[in-house]
């Protein structure tokens, strides 16, 4: 039907009947969602969070970060395809608007929120492992002898067996957080050359003295310590320790931060324990978010 004719037909009508011939005209048929579609919007979100969160998190940031950034950037962009394919359909290009435009939320939400929990796994976990792995590991080290400037390159330090926690000595340094600190020296031995040798932890002790009760400080095997590898940290833990060398006229020449543990490497290991375990938390939160919201968009949709 030519449009001088529709026109005709639609003038020969009333008014309510040219209506629902227009209507019958324009208005598109709804579709039932697809289910492959609904199901992309399940899995490849999820991809792209466990992608973003591994590769920002573990071992590709730490010996490849501009390629590790480059991934993260990569998924970036595929999300935003999704948002083009979503305006492309709305303008009668192929495909589901609304679905797609879901696809690409849920694919941003998935791409930002790996990205943070990568980055914070690898900050507070991960970093710390990797460079742990690359320092030195010292033994019997006699805290009543040597000095710190023998061990800037230290990962573990192992001390002689007698070696242990002076909490006499202890000090804290109050920033938000409290850093602890107390020197490490032999039983029986007094007027060192300079305490260099410090345990320390957050939120261990509080301002009071011989309050120390950080790492296993209670733990008679105990006879090691594990680099404080933050430099933030170290920054506060070194303050602590000028304090208590003012307030106890004790020799600070060359301090060393370390938690005080008995198996270092069971320490070190747990941070991959624990980074793990939290991509695979965050995966399964994100999956119940992904089922939560799709749920939601399926009503919406058939209102729609």
């Amino acid at each position: 039907m030519i449009p001088s004719q529709l026109e005709a037909g639609i003038a020969n009508y009333g008014s309510a009947e040219a209506h629902k011939l227009l209507g019958r005209v324009n208005r598109p048929q709804k579709k039932a969602a697809s289910p492959a579609l609904i199901i992309g919007c399940l899995v490849v979100p999820w991809l792209i969070f466990v992608f973003t969160n591994y590769t920002m998190g573990f071992s590709i940031r730490y010996w490849a970060a501009p390629a590790a950034y480059a991934v993260a950037f990569i998924a970036f962009v595929v999300c935003l395809v999704f948002g083009w394919m979503a305006v492309g359909a709305a303008q009668g290009k192929g495909g589901d608007p609304l679905w797609l435009g879901l696809l690409c939320f849920i694919s941003l939400v998935g791409w930002a929120w790996g990205l943070c929990a990568g980055s914070a796994t690898y900050s507070s976990l991960m970093q710390p492992y990797y460079d742990v792995q690359q320092l030195n590991v010292y033994q019997s080290v006699d805290p009543s002898i040597a000095e710190g400037n023998q061990y800037m390159d230290f990962g573990i330090i192992k001390f002689v067996e007698h070696a242990r926690i002076d909490r006499v000595f202890s000090m804290a340094f109050k920033n938000d957080d409290t850093y602890c600190v107390a020197p490490v020296k032999v039983n029986n031995t007094f007027d060192l050359s300079s305490y260099d040798f410090w345990a320390v932890g957050i939120n261990c002790c509080s301002s009071h003295l011989y309050d120390f009760r950080c790492g296993e400080w209670n733990n008679p095997a105990a006879h090691s310590g594990l680099r404080v590898v933050r430099e933030s940290q170290r920054a506060f833990y070194q303050l602590a320790a000028r304090q208590a060398a003012s307030a106890f006229n004790i020799p600070v020449k060359h301090p060393v931060f370390f938690e005080w543990v008995e198996y270092p490497q069971v320490q070190i290991d747990g941070y991959q324990q624990d980074a793990l375990r939290s991509l695979v938390n965050g995966a399964f939160a994100f999956f119940l978010f992904e089922v939560a919201a799709i749920i939601v968009a399926a009503w919406c949709f058939s209102k729609a």
